[in-house]
């Protein structure tokens, strides 16, 4: 009940034998929920995150989904038990740009509107930069740095954060006026100090 997780392929998450409807209820009457008030609570649910017809939805198997409509309906899951932090791994990953950016305003409308604390996981940084208050960087599954998205955007200490905001391609530069620079070197290996 305390923390919720949406994970980067929503088409994964969701069963595919199953209609959308008996899974969304299914989050409600795990929590104790009648099945009458549970299917109350799923199209309210669906409504919450902007889908527009939830009768018709309930209805559909995933297949029949867009990979945006099957992200909020695994939003509206994740948010079924009112949790204290939602964990959104990769949310847009594989989403085109217009669907990328509903998915993101409807995350930035949920994190106002609800008590949780949202934990992004994401590789662009553009989304980060637009969506986030704090920013953590991990290298080689460590955080090297971490602090207010501002200050980590605009004064970068750590010399992968600063790699990694120079190879983002640069507003109004041609690729032939300047190649995109790199992160010479190789990885460490996972796990050692």
């Amino acid at each position: 009940k305390r923390a919720s997780m949406v994970y980067q392929d929503p088409g994964s998450a969701l069963n595919p034998v199953l209609r959308i409807g008996p899974q969304v209820i299914e989050c409600f009457t795990l929590l104790g929920q009648s099945r009458s008030q549970a299917e109350q609570s799923a199209l309210q649910a669906l409504r919450h995150v902007r889908i527009a017809d939830p009768e018709r939805v309930m209805h559909r198997y995933p297949h029949q989904l867009s990979g945006g409509m099957q992200q909020r309906v695994v939003i509206a899951m994740a948010l079924a038990s009112n949790p204290k932090l939602l964990v959104l791994d990769e949310p847009t990953t594989g989403l085109d740009a217009t669907v990328e950016a509903e998915v993101l305003d409807l995350v930035r409308t949920l994190r106002s509107e609800t008590d949780a604390a949202i934990l992004l996981i994401a590789h662009n940084l553009g989304v980060i930069r637009t969506m986030c208050d704090r920013v953590g960087v991990m290298y080689a599954g460590k955080v090297v740095e971490e602090g207010p998205a501002e200050q980590v955007f605009d004064d970068p200490q750590h010399p992968y954060t600063v790699g990694l905001l120079n190879c983002l391609p640069r507003r109004g530069v041609r690729k032939d006026e300047m190649l995109l620079a790199t992160i010479p070197g190789t990885l460490p290996q996972i796990g050692t100090p």
